[in-house]
């Protein structure tokens, strides 16, 4: 999955943020995930679709819309060039269409999704997405002796406790201090949980670092709060 950022053509000056997916699920693939999470067996529910594409058939033929509640509605249109009202249409003459319109409430579920997507994903700095460069194996993310070791602009895992803060405030994030006693904050990050950090570590940190994970919780919203790993990392050799 990639995102990327494009001139928005119905808004000139405008960006928008575009989802490209890798891979598209099947209709095999829903009916395995229906039947594996819920009640409904396989049959259950390509019984139900086959009676929601029957009655879409039905209403169209009828030269009327369909409307499945949750599910979504049909529109009906027409495209054609005629000089008066026709006697018959023939294939020939114009193209029907049929829409299909999603429900505002899978509207507004989609975007926030992709909201929430594009938070954890987008570099504000960098608009290559930073899950491209967390593709490479992580050394850090396997338990042993190297656990603690980093290398400069390439992915860093952290484990821990309540470690989720606010991506916009400047004063949260995670902090790396050098020996010369130089702290930056480290700007690319993929992913915060609770449990769980990685970011992508700058291209210009050498030697042994300090890390800090500084947060404030909504209960101390006037506190900071931090954290800090007892040994310093080291730089991979």
């Amino acid at each position: 999955m990639k995102i990327s950022i494009q001139d928005n053509p119905l808004k000139p000056g405008h960006k928008r943020i575009v989802l490209h997916t890798g891979r598209r699920l099947s209709f095999d693939d829903f009916l395995e995930h229906a039947s594996s999470s819920t009640t409904l067996t396989k049959t259950d529910c390509l019984a139900v679709l086959n009676c929601a594409a029957e009655w879409l058939a039905i209403a169209s033929a009828r030269g009327r819309e369909a409307d499945l509640g949750p599910l979504g509605r049909s529109r009906l249109g027409m495209k054609g060039k005629f000089n008066r009202v026709p006697q018959r249409l023939d294939d020939a003459d114009c193209e029907m269409t049929m829409n299909w319109i999603l429900p505002g409430s899978l509207k507004q579920s989609a975007a926030k999704a992709a909201a929430g997507i594009a938070r954890q994903r987008i570099e504000p700095s960098d608009k290559t997405p930073a899950p491209i460069q967390a593709c490479r194996i992580l050394d850090n993310s396997k338990p042993g002796p190297h656990i603690n070791t980093y290398a400069p602009g390439k992915p860093l895992r952290i484990y821990g406790d309540r470690l989720n803060y606010y991506l916009t405030a400047d004063d949260e994030g995670v902090f790396v201090t050098d020996d010369q006693g130089l702290t930056r904050r480290i700007e690319k990050v993929v992913t915060v949980q609770p449990k769980q950090i990685l970011c992508i570590m700058p291209d210009n940190v050498h030697g042994p670092l300090r890390l800090e994970v500084r947060r404030r919780t909504k209960t101390t919203a006037s506190e900071l709060l931090s954290g800090q790993l007892n040994e310093p990392l080291e730089e991979a050799q």
